[in-house]
């Protein structure tokens, strides 16, 4: 089950930077459309080694994040198996806000001290999507309700999984082996 696990998400990972790839426009500039998930991937990163994260956390923390993103996304475009959301997002929700938001909310949860200058950031991404399908805003909000959605059901599959818990003391012996 474990590898099963680790397998799907480093599928996708692998498929939610390759799923980016499909919010580029070719006639646009990247400031235009800027590629939501490469740019919350750099601010995972900046988080890492603003807090001096140990290496051995950031895989786990890199696989929350991602797994929340690419859930959030597949969730309203269903092109492949869900990691863990297996739900399906409220019809109409903007793909580019619903990334934003679960990057954000995963990113807020796991590096509490970044919050304020994640906060700013999240807010300009949002401010800078278009108003998708015309409809007054509607569907960036649903984009961002079920992000929100989708990273807080995956903070909570990971909290219990036993990976900060320290293993019972040695009690050591004198006994030979």
């Amino acid at each position: 089950m474990r590898n099963r696990v680790a397998t799907k998400v480093a599928v996708g990972i692998a498929l939610t930077a390759a799923l980016g790839l499909v919010w580029t426009t070719p006639c646009l500039g990247a400031d235009e459309h800027p590629n939501q998930v490469l740019e919350w991937n750099q601010l995972f990163i900046d988080s890492l080694i603003a807090t001096n994260t140990a290496n051995s956390s950031s895989p786990r923390l890199g696989a929350i994040v991602h797994t929340a993103i690419f859930d959030a996304y597949n969730g309203i475009e269903r092109r492949y198996e869900p990691i863990y959301v297996h739900e399906s997002a409220p019809r109409g929700a903007s793909r580019r806000a619903a990334v934003i938001a679960a990057a954000y909310t995963t990113l807020a949860a796991l590096f509490p001290s970044r919050a304020s200058i994640l906060e700013p950031v999240y807010y300009a991404s949002l401010e800078a999507l278009s108003d998708d399908d015309g409809d007054g805003g509607e569907s960036r909000a649903r984009g961002v309700a079920w992000g929100i959605e989708v990273a807080e059901a995956v903070l909570a599959w990971r909290l219990n999984d036993g990976f900060s818990s320290s293993p019972d003391p040695f009690p050591g012996g004198t006994a030979v082996g």
